[in-house]
């Protein structure tokens, strides 16, 4: 075991490394220019004084003069870590002088060296976490979080029983995502089991499951997601039920399980029923639209699960219970939103031109003249939704039909009617839409894209013909010349080069890259990195920087204060400790 004291020495003599700088193209350092050679040594006696803020100067002299020198990085490291406070700054130091220097000599000390700052760091973090949680404000649920991000799961847990069902039971839920995340899938489990409520206990197995189908672990991910489907079946309310259900389908479709996702879509929709409507009219509306929105929501999750007609029945409940609602500025939001966007996206455009109608009918019950211009000047929008819908479908004349119906701006819509006529092949038709587009310039463009589509269908004489209607010279031109672009390629043919092979693919990709020096020294000099720059006040004085919080009579304001600084701290730590992580698979 190699102390810091024989660190020190073994630095401060130098032995080979004093008056080096790293080469990256070599496998050892090389001289270092004289005047950074003088301001490392007078570091260096500094710090024999010592004083360590004046061996930092004149090292981060020696920097300016030597950028990329390992030695400058090994020195500025050992100066922080004698300082309270810095130990996460040095332990970046020494992790840019490994990655810049990582077949170094003394890389097992640096190593060891690294993991004492760490404690140090890790008992700082702790003592301040402490202090925010003895503080007269209490707020055990970010307390807690707090802790589990450290890693101090045992006291997190603690510190979450005290929060109640509800905090602490988010929680509990966070630090199981916390656990899952470190690779403790048993911990995780056995955390999201105690919390209390059922709502948010099905969110805690969620958050596992989530982690697991992010890392392929998909096995494993349909326990969690089963788990979490027992829990949303205890929640006795419909409001909440059908949307942890919900969320739980959509897990499902993110793993690939098309089949149970549907089913549990299904028992979602029945949940939407357990909303009571009540019967007097002042709240019957709220209630009403609670399902509203809850049906229709669950129409988009069962059309991402392939449950078309699901979705479709789904939505016609939808529709069914907001003709029900009495506001008709309430009923015109979901009519002409999600009930309309939803069918457009099952692809129903027949139900979508229903819902269109009754959403029209809707805006005109509204007697507020400011509540109604909020939907009159969307309507356009939807026309052009509906008129896409229908082209996607074949239905070119209904979409025809519905352009005609936006009062503004018709060139997109148009654009997506000319576009499938000239993909089936109708040019003719093509060209008869485009008449109806105003400006010259989008018009000129349209035609040199149908001209150019002929071309390319080897029709030469119908695409000169369209060519010579287009007015701006230049889309003529370039008509004309993809025009005899696509005549050279009949009489020479071009032999289409082979695809490359799975096997040529990858041996040309990228390895993942790996810590450099450069990405540690990002973190020391940059003032704005994440939010957990280490050149700001908490990692160059932290004593002095909790001394200078402005002082006040407000428990919370100060317990505001308290918490972004550990907050800052844990952030820092746990950015540093995937940056070593990652470095040591190099």
């Amino acid at each position: 075991m190699v102390s810091i004291s024989k660190l020190t020495i073994h630095v401060l003599t130098c032995l080979a490394l004093a008056a080096a700088s790293y080469n990256a193209t070599a496998a050892t350092p090389t001289p270092l220019p004289p005047a950074a050679e003088e301001a490392l040594n007078k570091g260096i006696i500094a710090a024999k004084v010592p004083d360590y803020l004046l061996a930092i100067r004149y090292f981060e002299e020696a920097r300016k003069l030597a950028s990329q020198a390992p030695v400058v990085y090994l020195n500025l490291g050992l100066a922080e870590s004698r300082i309270p406070g810095r130990e996460l700054r040095a332990m970046a130091w020494f992790g840019a002088y490994l990655a810049a220097y990582p077949d170094a000599p003394n890389a097992a000390a640096v190593k060891e060296q690294i993991g004492v700052l760490e404690v140090r760091n890790q008992s700082n973090t702790s003592r301040l976490i402490q202090t925010l949680q003895d503080s007269p404000y209490k707020d055990f649920q970010a307390v807690a979080k707090l802790w589990a991000d450290s890693g101090d799961i045992a006291t997190a847990l603690k510190t979450a029983s005290l929060a109640g069902e509800v905090y602490g039971g988010s929680a509990q839920g966070y630090i199981a995502a916390v656990q899952a995340k470190a690779g403790d899938t048993a911990g995780a489990l056995k955390t999201a089991g105690i919390v209390v409520r059922p709502d948010y206990r099905s969110d805690a197995f969620l958050g596992i499951a989530a982690i697991q189908i992010e890392r392929g672990d998909l096995s494993s991910a349909e326990t969690s997601i089963a788990l979490a489907r027992s829990a949303a079946d205890q929640i006795p309310g419909g409001q909440t039920k059908w949307g942890k259900l919900q969320a739980i389908a959509k897990l499902q479709i993110e793993a690939g399980k098309m089949d149970a996702a549907q089913a549990t879509l299904r028992t979602a929709l029945t949940a939407v029923d357990l909303i009571v409507i009540p019967a007097e009219s002042e709240r019957k509306d709220v209630y009403l639209l609670a399902r509203v929105q809850g049906q229709a929501s669950i129409a988009s999750s069962q059309i991402e699960a392939g449950d078309i007609a699901g979705a479709k029945q789904s939505l016609a409940l939808a529709f069914k219970n907001s003709e029900l609602v009495g506001d008709p500025y309430e009923r015109s939001r979901d009519q002409g939103g999600n009930i309309f966007d939803y069918y457009i996206k099952a692809g129903d455009t027949g139900n979508a031109i229903r819902t269109l109608k009754a959403y029209q009918k809707s805006v005109d019950l509204i007697t507020d003249a400011n509540r109604k211009r909020l939907f009159t000047t969307s309507d356009d929008r939807r026309h052009e939704k509906l008129a896409y819908a229908q082209v996607k479908a074949g239905d070119i004349n209904g979409a025809l039909k519905t352009v005609n119906e936006i009062v503004g701006d018709k060139t997109s819509a148009l654009r997506d009617i000319i576009s499938a006529q000239v993909k089936a092949g109708d040019y003719r038709g093509a060209v008869k839409t485009n008449g109806e587009v105003r400006d010259d310039d989008k018009r000129s463009y349209n035609l040199y894209e149908i001209a150019k589509a002929q071309a390319q269908a080897r029709d030469f004489d119908g695409a000169a013909k369209n060519a010579e209607l287009i007015q701006i010279v230049k889309y003529k031109e370039w008509a004309t010349n993809a025009i005899a672009g696509e005549r050279a390629k009949t009489n020479n043919p071009v032999v289409p080069t082979p695809a490359p092979t799975p096997e040529s693919t990858a041996a040309k990709r990228s390895p993942v890259p790996s810590m450099t020096a450069e990405d540690w020294i990002k973190m020391l000099d940059d003032k704005s990195q994440y939010g957990a720059a280490l050149n700001t006040e908490p990692f160059l004085n932290l004593a002095g920087y909790l001394k200078s919080l402005p002082p006040s009579d407000n428990p919370h304001r100060v317990f505001d204060s308290l918490h972004k600084a550990a907050e800052t701290l844990v952030k820092a730590q746990n950015m540093i400790a995937a940056m070593l992580k990652q470095q040591a698979r190099k």
